[in-house]
This record gives structure tokens, C-alpha cells and sequence, in this order.
């Protein structure tokens, strides 16, 4: 309708997690990234159930990619403040990161069970090529 074009890739955690009711069943998360024609990069991690807690001034993810050290990246909850979901702040350097890794670890904290980490085998299968 605007005339634009959107680019998105995503990588798929190769493991899942048990959360506590209402949440029962596994859970399993994803890495995203999304560029609109002209526009900067957006990156996020999601769950397909659960509540990932977000501090309101200390909002963080940590990322361990191969065998480096854990990394803190800043993250902010969506607008509409949806749960679970949460967007990189710093999308580029996230990307970037992503491309070159083999294996990545994120953790985030969720409400009523802590720490919980993702974990993405085959990230160098991510497929990020925008024409846009």
C-alpha cells in the first residue's frame, strides 16, 4: 500500500524449556531480524508461551555466541507491551554477531521461573540477504 518492502529472517532455538501453569508444554524461542526498504534494522527474541521479564530501566538479554564471553545486550518491550517478546537495542551489532556465529546461547528472565536459555545450534543457517 506505501510503496515498501520488508526483509525478515529468523533463527529457530534447537532446544525448549518447561515453564510452570499456565504455561505448560515446552517452550521454544526465536531470533529475528527485520529491515523495511530504507530503513534501519530491528532485531528481537521471542517465545512462543510464556512472560519474559522486562525492568523497566535494566532491560537485558545475555548472548554467549560460540565459545566468547556472555555479552549483555540492552532490550525493550514492545509498545503494545507485549510479553513475549523483546526487542535488541542494539540491532546492528546483534546482527552482525549473529552472522558469524555458529552457536548462540541468549538467556532471558521470565516471571515465576528466572533465567531461562535459548539455545540456537545452527545459526550460521540464518538467511539474511535484503534487497531492499
Amino acid at each position: 500500500m506505501r510503496g515498501t518492502n520488508r526483509h525478515i529472517a529468523c533463527l529457530a532455538a534447537t532446544n525448549e524449556f518447561e515453564l510452570d501453569a499456565p504455561y505448560g508444554g515446552g517452550t521454544r524461542g526465536d531470533i529475528c531480524f527485520r529491515q523495511t526498504t530504507g530503513g534501519a534494522v530491528d532485531a528481537w527474541v521471542d517465545v512462543n508461551r510464556g512472560q519474559m521479564i522486562c525492568h523497566f530501566r535494566n532491560c537485558t538479554i545475555s548472548v554467549k555466541f560460540d565459545d566468547g564471553e556472555v555479552l549483555s545486550f540492552r532490550a525493550d518491550r514492545p509498545s503494545d507491551g507485549t510479553s513475549t517478546m523483546l526487542f535488541v537495542a542494539d540491532a546492528a551489532r546483534f546482527l552482525e554477531q549473529t552472522r558469524a556465529a555458529r552457536r548462540i546461547m541468549v538467556e532471558a528472565e521470565f516471571y515465576r521461573a528466572g533465567p531461562q536459555q535459548m539455545v540456537f545450534d545452527h545459526a550460521e543457517g540464518l538467511v539474511w540477504n535484503p534487497t531492499l
